[in-house]
């Protein structure tokens, strides 16, 4: 089950580093790049609602010591993950408020 949310959120977070490159590099259309931005803060929430489960799914089998082992790495996945989206995103905002 582990291996699932990992895997899932690992996708989800590429998808929404993905949605919000499409959102910064849409030409024209306000309304495709406004979804495509919004897809990608979509998936970048699902994707650390995976790694809660994730953690959740952890303590209710009782394995704490490996909670306690790798709490620091979705930690960091995830400001890194917020950080990259949203980068991209303001960017795409910007890009568009501009023209």
């Amino acid at each position: 089950m582990t291996v699932l949310f990992n895997d899932g959120s690992f996708l989800c977070g590429l998808l929404s580093w993905g949605f919000a490159g499409a959102a910064v590099t849409c030409v024209g259309n306000y309304k495709r790049g406004a979804r495509r931005s919004l897809l990608s803060w979509l998936f970048c929430v699902v994707a650390m609602l995976l790694q809660w489960f994730e953690m959740y799914h952890r303590i209710a089998i009782h394995d704490l010591s490996a909670v306690e082992d790798t709490i620091l790495a979705p930690v960091i996945g995830s400001v890194v993950l917020i950080a990259v989206s949203a980068g991209l995103n303001i960017l795409a905002y910007f890009k568009y408020t501009k023209t």
